[in-house]
């Protein structure tokens, strides 16, 4: 599997270190960039700030979002990534350690691509990243919206 760039919105330290050996197991860190909470998600996603420089902070082909952030939410950061993409564009993939059914049916209707719970077995995971194309719809600098 190779999908990359791969932007990782996580704050939780011991899920990086998990999520990033289950990426390199699978042969996807090639370009994994880690941010810890929402508002750098979406400085990331908008080239600004330390973020603008897009040969140091590509703009990915996957987020991995998890849901439970400071300062911005997850679920925020969401609805602002499908106010500007389109999920062919930027497929998002949640993360969260609940699997509560009304918070799926929500975050599927903000447009989350897939919904897996950190708890869960990694071949959900897997599974979920198996189904992204790194020949995704983007260029350098981010889609075109």
């Amino acid at each position: 599997m190779q999908i990359s760039p791969i932007l990782l919105v996580e704050d939780r330290p011991d899920d990086v270190f998990l999520l990033h050996s289950l990426l390199e197991r699978w042969g996807a860190t090639s370009s994994l960039h880690v941010v810890q909470d929402g508002e750098r998600a979406i400085e990331y996603l908008s080239g600004t700030g330390v973020y603008a420089d897009r040969e140091l902070h590509p703009f990915p082909k996957l987020v991995l979002l998890d849901l439970h952030l400071p300062r911005v939410s997850g679920q925020e950061v969401l609805a602002w990534i499908r106010g500007r993409y389109h999920p062919t564009q930027l497929p998002v993939v949640t993360l969260s350690g609940s699997n509560y059914y009304l918070k799926i049916v929500e975050l599927f209707n903000l447009g989350a691509d897939h919904y897996v719970v950190k708890s869960a077995s990694p071949d959900r995971l897997h599974t979920a990243l198996a189904g992204f194309n790194s020949s995704a719809h983007q260029t350098a600098n981010g889609p075109s919206v």
